[in-house]
């Protein structure tokens, strides 16, 4: 006995079927590629501002360094770090000195009005901090944290000795 071979509309799906098959797929692949775009811009916009307040700190470190005011070195960072906030309650500038070759540190104040209270050769530390906020909101928690960076520099002799 022969079979007869019958078309099966499992084995051969229709013209609309197909149709809804590949749109279900694009539709998938559009998703995806709209999270890796996501994820890019984050992650992007995360370095440009480490990289900012990376600066920011080193700029700042420079400043006490030579000798700047602590109102001069705040002025500078917040300059250099702008548009993220290096102010409270988003940040916050920290400058000390320490006279024991980095073995403790105390905060840095002002001999006077022109210039800070760091004797020649001491270290100078600079810590900034500023808060990261997401652009597209995708990866709030990798990307919604604090950025802080922190550089230490010898004090110079500006009396021109």
């Amino acid at each position: 006995m022969q079979m007869k071979h019958s078309k099966s509309k499992f084995l051969h799906p229709s013209r609309r079927a197909r149709r809804g098959q590949a749109l279900v797929e694009f539709a998938l692949v559009v998703v995806l590629l709209i999270g890796v775009v996501m994820g890019i811009i984050e992650f992007s916009v995360f370095g440009k501002n480490s990289l900012a307040i990376a600066n920011a700190t080193r700029e700042g470190a420079r400043a006490a360094s030579i000798g700047r005011t602590t109102a001069q070195i705040r002025q500078r960072v917040k300059n250099f770090a702008a548009p993220l906030s290096v102010e409270s309650p988003n940040g916050s500038v920290v400058i000390e000195v320490s006279t024991n070759k980095g073995e403790s540190y105390s905060t840095l104040g002002d001999n006077g009005t022109t210039e800070n209270a760091a004797a020649p050769d001491s270290l100078v530390r600079v810590r900034v901090t500023s808060q990261n906020r997401t652009v597209t909101g995708a990866f709030g928690a990798m990307f919604n944290r604090p950025i802080q960076n922190t550089v230490t520099m010898r004090r110079e002799n500006t009396s021109g000795t």
